[in-house]
This record gives structure tokens, sequence and C-alpha cells, in this order.
């Protein structure tokens, strides 16, 4: 867990890298360069992941595969031995709807970047310092895996802190390495953790247009199984574990103290519903 290792560290920054990424030349540097410049405001900088590999885009006629990666165009793309070098991501963007993404995910390395604004870092390479990251109450272990990075990121712009982008702090991921790309478990854990952290840190009527849509979505999938997010066994035990999920935010709210309007104000940067 994120929580134990940083318990366990004693710097005033902490360092944040994937078990399948590997850190590019000049990686520490630069990211503390980027922190340090922006001042005691910036409290994270993400940091730029590119995917490990060569990847080529899947012809429209092809077959497709549950190895293919879909950019957010709709274009598939397949490893190829000859191809281009892919972007993970630099940094989270986090739209109205709830859902947090990769920015630039799948963008070719020499294509120029997204211009989303940077909501969040992602977990699998950022720089935290170590001061704020403590004031607004560090990692959620009740997250486990998934949008726990976004939790705390949204905290600390609540807290009024910035979070920012070192474009030269440069790691390789071996994308879904620990847990696959389209998993079970993937698409039932980010729901999951999507509802929990809309319930701790949105206001009122941005948390129930989450959950009015969630609950849309219950609905379709009960009605088309065929195109269906997540199983019927999945539904049933997000529903059993809703009550926890909702006493959990309740009280984190109440900890966190930020008022109504703080909370709109940080909504109203947020990238429309995509």
């Amino acid at each position: 867990m994120w929580s134990g290792g940083i318990a366990a560290s004693s710097g005033d920054v902490v360092v944040l890298l994937n078990n399948d990424a590997v850190a590019d030349h000049g990686f520490l540097d630069r990211g503390l360069a980027v922190l340090a410049a922006g001042g005691p405001r910036v409290a994270a900088v993400a940091a730029t992941v590119v995917l490990e590999g060569r990847f080529a885009p899947v012809a429209a006629g092809d077959r497709r595969s549950a190895d293919d990666l879909v950019a957010p165009d709709g274009r598939r793309w397949r490893r190829a031995e000859v191809g281009q070098t892919l972007v993970n991501g630099t940094g989270v963007v986090l739209d109205r709807s709830g859902n947090g993404r990769d920015r630039d995910w799948l963008r070719p390395l020499d294509d120029g970047p997204e211009s989303a604004p940077l909501f969040g870092f992602s977990g699998g390479a950022a720089f935290l310092r170590r001061g704020p990251l403590e004031e607004v109450g560090g990692f959620d272990p009740t997250l486990f895996m998934y949008y726990e990075d976004l939790d705390v990121a949204w905290r600390l712009r609540l807290a009024g802190y910035e979070v920012r982008h070192a474009p030269d702090a440069v790691v390789v991921h071996r994308h879904a390495a620990s847990s696959g790309s389209d998993s079970p478990l993937v698409r039932s854990q980010s729901m999951r953790n999507r509802l929990a952290v809309v319930l701790r840190n949105a206001s009122a009527g941005f948390a129930l247009r989450v959950v009015l849509r969630t609950v849309g979505r219950l609905v379709r999938d009960v009605l088309r199984p065929g195109s269906a997010q997540l199983t019927p066994a999945a539904w049933w035990r997000l529903c059993r574990e809703a009550p926890a999920v909702l006493r959990h935010a309740r009280h984190a709210r109440r900890r966190d103290g930020v008022g109504a309007a703080v909370r709109r104000r940080v909504e109203a940067a947020l990238e429309p519903i995509g």
C-alpha cells in the first residue's frame, strides 16, 4: 500500500513509481526541479509516462484483440515490431461525470500534447511534497487500487494546492503488467472507487449526478448483459458495499472540513463530460 511505504520514508518529497515502470536518466533531478520551481503551493508534480515497446494502429477491418489499447478517439493500437512510441500519460484529467483518465493517453510521443487542463497526478510516477500530503490526510487505504491518486489530488486541490507536470521526467511503463488492461477487477474496482472518491470530495449536486449515472449504468447492464460493463455478481458486490462506502465518505468529508463553495470552485474548472 502507498500509505505503508510513505510512512516508512522520511524525506520532504515522496517519489512514487510503479513496480512495472523504469525511470529514465535524469528522472529524479528533472521532477524535483519542477517541484522546487513551483514553490510551496505546488504540492505534486506528474511525470511523463511512456509505454514500453512499439505500437501500430489497428486497421479498420482487422479482428479486435483483448490486448488492443483504445485511444479516446476510438483508434485501436497493438504492439508491433515496427511502430511508434506512445504516451501512457502526463498526469490525470477529471471530468464532470467523476471519471478520471490519463492525459495524453496513447498520443504518439512526437505529436503535440493534449490541451486538457491537468487536474491530478498518476500514482505510477509522481513527486509529492510530504507536508501537503500529510495535511490532507494522505492516501485512503480503503481504496486499495484505482482512483486513490485522484482522491489525493482532489483533496490537494480543495486545500488550495496545485499539481503540475514535468515533461522531461520520463518513465517507461509496462502497461497493465500487474492487473490487466480491461479485466473484471479493473472495471469493478474503478466503478467502486470512482463513486467513493466523488462522494468524499464533490459538491452535493455533483455527487448526486454521479450516483444517478451509476444507477443508470447498473440498469443498462441488467437489461443488456451482452454489452455490460460489470457482471451481475460485481454489481451485487458493489451494492452490498455501498452503505459502508457512503459512511466512510460522510465521516471523511466531516473530517476534511471543506465548504460547499470551495468544492464548487474546484469543479468549475473540470473537463466537460466526454
